[in-house]
């Protein structure tokens, strides 16, 4: 039928448009009007199909957008992961420093036997520290551009908000500061005994903590390194921090932080395995 041929014109663009309206106008003059109502039904089907189009193009879109932003924040949390792992292994090797320090301290007359050199160095290393805190670039990536809706919905989000905002108040407060008994040690310590153990004993700085932090059942050392060539200056230093009362509830204060260090670190952790759980599950 001659008034059907438009219907292959819906899709071709102006050109196709026109001859709609120049098929519609002709059937109008003759008065056909079912060719008329045919017309108009093909150009009201078109526009629908184009909405749908569309519609469909976007939608497509958005998921795609909303599969990348979840694997993007994903990644991002496991590497926090890997970070949290690496700080706990890092202060679990610190442990052993950490004993040595308070067996001197609570007990000097045990100096000769635990060691001059080991009571120093280990009262240098309990002071160290490595801070940590989670990488929020993504999640404020997300939130600046208010596309955290492509992430899950509302349980999603608070569960994210809880792992990035409520936390910051942990770090800097009740996390890694032993900065009084740190300072305390760098102040009474002499600075060529301080100079030896940051160029030679650089134990602490394992290559591959997170690989020792895989092990469940791990028992990370950081090594020790040998004393340097001065006897009388660390027999005489050693004997020093061992009889300070000050220094020894400063160390007790250390210890008791790096541990809450640790608890906090793993809960953390296993608040972002509980945020990875609640995003996946929401894909």
């Amino acid at each position: 039928m001659r008034f059907l041929r438009p219907a292959a014109m819906v899709v071709e663009g102006m050109p196709g448009r026109i001859m709609i309206l120049q098929n519609l106008a002709k059937a109008i003059r003759e008065q056909n009007y079912y060719a008329v109502f045919l017309e108009f039904v093909i150009v009201i089907a078109g526009v629908v199909i184009g909405f749908q189009i569309n519609a469909w193009n976007e939608g497509r879109m958005r998921a795609a957008s909303a599969d990348a932003a979840r694997a993007n924040l994903v990644a991002n949390l496991r590497r926090d992961i890997a970070e949290f792992e690496e700080r706990d292994a890092y202060y679990q090797g610190l442990s052993e420093h950490a004993d040595t320090v308070l067996a001197v301290m609570e007990a000097p007359d045990r100096l000769a036997e635990i060691g001059e050199w080991r009571f120093l160095e280990s009262s240098f290393r309990l002071g160290q520290t490595w801070p940590f805190s989670q990488s929020r670039q993504v999640y404020r990536e997300l939130e600046g551009k208010g596309d955290l809706d492509l992430i899950g919905g509302p349980d999603v989000r608070l569960a994210l908000a809880g792992y990035y905002d409520s936390w910051a108040p942990e770090f800097g407060v009740t996390v890694v500061r032993a900065e009084p008994y740190r300072e305390r040690v760098r102040q009474r310590m002499p600075m060529a005994l301080q100079v030896y153990i940051g160029e030679t004993c650089r134990g602490g700085e394992i290559d591959n903590w997170s690989k020792l932090a895989a092990d469940e059942d791990r028992t990370v050392n950081i090594p020790r390194c040998p004393a340097p060539d001065e006897a009388a200056l660390i027999a005489e230093v050693a004997g020093d921090l061992a009889r300070d009362r000050h220094l020894l509830e400063l160390a007790r204060g250390a210890v008791a932080q790096m541990n809450t260090t640790r608890s906090v670190l793993a809960l953390i952790t296993h608040d972002a395995e509980r945020v990875i759980a609640q995003i996946e599950g929401a894909e």
